[in-house]
């Protein structure tokens, strides 16, 4: 079902008795929905991010102060965006970082319908705010951009997670909000949360040859991420993946991997400009979030 099909049923039961959102909760989905009011304008959207942050989308990677990254982030969805829409969240975090997914939709003014997309991010903590460092997503758009050439193959112990799925099962954190997704470009991809479901998502890759093509690992003192193009046997693909530091060892939070398969671009949406049919239920603003 799609997002617009399951609006009505999320305001339906938006009276539903709810537990409230933890201070972690609340700082991921403002993260996340500072980025939905953006997401119209490439520029405004990597202002979000830190300057120096990675940003994998869509099959492409960049680094946010460079030319390529406003042609990713301009991948995210078919523009001019009418409204959009944070479905759902996962989050957790300490005192340095925290980690999220997020499923989000977008309506565009072409009358080309939805665009949906999953998020991957870490942001960590610098003078009492969060900034994002790294995010990944894939979207339903079908757009593509050319991304940036990375050297070759770095070392560090989270690449060595990347290129090792033995190793990378041992280090995923024991918690509920540890979280994989695994799909192609221009699809959502099969999410998992909680260590358990993370390793069923991430399970196919165990049985592959990885090879780590090009990548880079970014420490802080307790939280890091390394991202990068990998090699699945004979397949292309990119991949973030978060990490914590606990107990002197790194532990994998997050991880997304997008396989190359099906990144051909499509062409872009040429209808004329119309309202989308209204939803069922009531309109919901620019930008909502219609989480349950």
């Amino acid at each position: 079902m799609s997002v617009r099909g399951i609006v009505v049923l999320v305001l339906a039961a938006s009276s539903v008795a709810r537990a409230e959102p933890s201070a972690v909760e609340r700082s991921a989905r403002a993260i996340v929905e500072s980025q939905l009011a953006a997401a119209g304008s490439p520029q405004a959207f990597l202002a979000t991010m830190s300057r120096d942050a990675v940003i994998l989308g869509n099959g492409s990677f960049a680094v946010a102060r460079d030319s390529n990254a406003a042609a990713i982030a301009g991948t995210l969805l078919r523009a001019p965006l009418l409204q959009s829409i944070l479905v759902r969240i996962d989050a957790d975090g300490n005192d340095a970082a925290l980690w999220l997914t997020a499923d989000v939709a977008f309506m565009d003014a072409n009358g080309c319908g939805e665009t949906d997309a999953r998020f991957v991010e870490i942001a960590v903590a610098d003078h009492g705010k969060w900034r994002v460092v790294a995010m990944s997503f894939t979207s339903t758009s079908g757009l593509t951009a050319p991304g940036d050439e990375l050297g070759g193959p770095h070392s560090g112990p989270l690449l060595d997670y990347v290129a090792s799925p033995h190793k990378l099962d041992e280090a995923l954190r024991d918690g509920s909000t540890t979280m994989a997704v695994v799909g192609d470009v221009h699809q959502l991809g099969e999410l998992g949360v909680g260590r358990d479901r993370a390793r069923r998502v991430l399970a196919p890759l165990r049985d592959r040859n990885v090879r780590v093509a090009s990548a880079v690992e970014v420490r802080g003192k307790t939280w890091g991420f390394a991202a990068g193009d990998i090699m699945l046997g004979a397949t292309e693909a990119r991949v973030l993946l978060v990490a914590v530091q606990e107990d002197r060892r790194w532990k994998v939070v997050a991880m997304h991997v997008m396989r190359a398969a099906g990144r051909e671009a499509v062409a872009r949406c040429t209808q004329p400009l119309s309202q989308p049919a209204p939803m069922s239920g009531g309109t919901l603003p620019a930008s909502a979030t219609i989480e349950p």
